[in-house]
């Protein structure tokens, strides 16, 4: 048998489908807005490429062949999933439906998104939300590489990007009432030699370039934990001090029992920022961040 050279569009997969669900061709054809006549001439080139029949006739009634029933098989799988692609693009072009992915360079950050989130799910209920972890080195390279959408950075991003300013803050020192420490006004970094200075493994660079200019400087002791209920535990035992926001710190002050001490060194007060890549923003993304920009945490 000659191979078939059948090139099926998606009027003959309607036209098959709304002939078994209308049961003939006149009501298929009003259907399809279509007249009787030019509804039977799509039919016959069909079943020409086809080489075979689709229909058999019973009466007034259309009865299936096995080639028909196997053409319908496919026609309602494709026909549904081109009116969802249609639906979904419509969607997306509404700015509608979509997926955020977001990471931070703090995981602290994630503590005051959720009552944002739950506005921004209120207006745009369709949105995926994604939060990448464990916190990327260089988030910036994430960005460029599309791996994510949008970045909570400590600072303002390069010219080549959009930066959108959300709050200020400072780096304090956090040390247990009984530390030397404990009394001072201000902490130098020529202080913190002596101390156990317990620190996020994926922030520890950024920090030591802040905090300390040579090598020689770093403190005497460094613990890496991942976690800050880790750390905030060990500084509230005095087994070492650590530096955080003073926003992220207020509400474990009390709990904890911890000193908070301002840092003597430049570029400890910074503005936080929403980044992403230039070009025209999704209407969901744009909303985001005002809303993000609209809860940040008190400081």
């Amino acid at each position: 048998m000659a191979r078939l050279n059948t090139q099926i569009d998606f009027k003959h997969l309607r036209l098959v489908n709304a002939v078994v669900n209308q049961g003939n061709l006149s009501r298929a054809a009003r259907y399809l807005n279509l007249t009787q006549s030019a509804l039977s001439h799509q039919l016959k080139n069909l079943e020409q490429q086809c080489q075979q029949a689709l229909f058999t006739r019973n009466g007034k009634k259309m009865l299936l062949t096995t080639a028909g029933e196997r053409l319908l098989q496919s026609a309602n799988v494709i026909l549904q999933e081109a009116d969802t692609l249609a639906a979904d693009l419509q969607e997306i072009a509404a700015g509608t439906e979509g997926t955020i992915r977001l990471s931070s360079e703090c995981y602290t950050s994630f503590h005051w998104l959720p009552s944002a989130i739950e506005q921004f799910e209120q207006r745009f209920s369709k949105i995926k939300l994604k939060i990448t972890t464990p916190v990327a080195a260089d988030i910036f390279e994430l960005l460029d590489e599309g791996e994510i959408d949008l970045a909570i950075t400590m600072y303002a991003g390069p010219e080549n990007y959009l930066s959108f300013p959300l709050f200020n803050d400072e780096l304090v020192l956090l040390v247990h009432p009984e530390n030397r420490l404990a009394d001072e006004k201000t902490i130098s970094r020529a202080q913190l030699s002596d101390e156990t200075l317990i620190v996020y493994p994926h922030g520890k660079e950024k920090l030591f370039q802040l905090l300390f200019s040579e090598a020689e400087e770093l403190p005497r002791k460094v613990v890496e934990m991942p976690l800050t209920e880790g750390i905030l535990e060990w500084c509230s035992a005095g087994l070492g001090v650590a530096v955080m926001a003073n926003w992220a710190t207020s509400r474990y002050v009390t709990e904890r029992n911890l000193v908070p001490i301002p840092i003597d060194t430049p570029g400890t007060a910074r503005t936080w920022h929403a980044v992403t890549r230039q070009g025209e923003l999704p209407v969901y993304l744009d909303d985001f961040i005002q809303t993000i920009t609209q809860n940040t945490p008190s400081v």
